[in-house]
């Protein structure tokens, strides 16, 4: 059973997090590289946590999305972060050579 897709933000002073729930596909990627994008051209965002414990699925969609974020958080002096990635999702990021492109860190 797949989870209900979602995307929420919380901010903790200059650090935005965006948890995203379910499948990340070419449906909901729009929406999540939306609210991703969102967070970092706040002003005052320092970091930008894509918080991905609820994620059960990412196609090429979710990847180049997240690609898209990641450049402008780079162009925006921004530092982005994917958070608590499932074994699959992190292989897929090995696979496609993004592993070390992206601080990707355990859930903590």
């Amino acid at each position: 059973m797949a989870l209900e897709f979602s995307v929420t933000q919380s901010r903790t002073g200059d650090t935005i997090v965006v948890a995203v729930g379910g499948e990340v596909d070419m449906l909901t990627a729009p929406v999540v590289e939306k609210a991703a994008a969102a967070a970092v051209l706040e002003p005052d965002a320092v970091r930008v946590v894509v918080d991905m414990t609820s994620v059960s699925f990412l196609d090429s969609t979710g990847l180049g999305a997240l690609v898209r974020v990641r450049e402008l958080a780079e162009s925006n002096r921004t530092d982005l972060v994917l958070r608590d990635l499932s074994p699959e999702i992190l292989r897929l990021f090995e696979l496609v050579g993004l592993r070390t492109v992206f601080d990707i860190e355990p859930r903590g």
